[in-house]
Parts: C-alpha cells; structure tokens; sequence
C-alpha cells in the first residue's frame, strides 16, 4: 500500500467507527500528508515510495481524532500540533 492509496473509509475502519461519525476524516489525512511532506522535504511520488510511511499516517489520524484538542491530560501539550507550528515559526528566537 501507498500513501497515496489511503481514503477516508480506510481510516474509520481502522478507527472502528462509522464513516459519517468523522466527517472531519478527510482534513485529518490530508493533514497527516503535509505534516509528512513538510517534515520530510519528500514529495508525493518520495512519499509513496515509502511503504514504511503508510503507518504514520494512521498513527497522525488517531491522534488528530482522539485529541480534537491542543491541550491534553495533566497539561502537556499535543506534541504533533506543537511541532507543526514549530515548522512554520518565523518569529522564533
């Protein structure tokens, strides 16, 4: 399988849910992919040249849709958010 192969029906069966009980599904893997590009550098033909990569994908939906939020238990911050942001900051000292 390839990145690129991965649809939303894939994703709520792995999450064990009902495809219209996530209708937020198609921003998370579109999200999960740039994340992927961003922090690699690679392409979309690079990243689907990586069978390896499937994986993290699933594991970046999961945790978008387990924790819809930036702040999780006991304070600590949600670290892909965290370090989504950080590959953008322009302002960092």
């Amino acid at each position: 399988m390839k990145v690129s192969d991965i649809t939303t029906s894939d994703l709520a069966d792995y999450l064990k849910i009902d495809q219209s009980e996530a209708p937020n599904l198609q921003v998370f893997l579109d999200s999960a992919k740039a994340y992927i590009k961003s922090y690699t550098g690679l392409d979309d033909e690079a990243v689907d040249s990586h069978p390896d990569l499937v994986p993290v994908i699933y594991v970046l939906v999961v945790d978008a849709y387990d924790n819809r939020e930036y702040t999780v238990k006991n304070g600590n911050v949600n670290k892909v958010v965290q370090s989504t942001l950080n590959m953008y900051s322009t302002n960092l000292l």
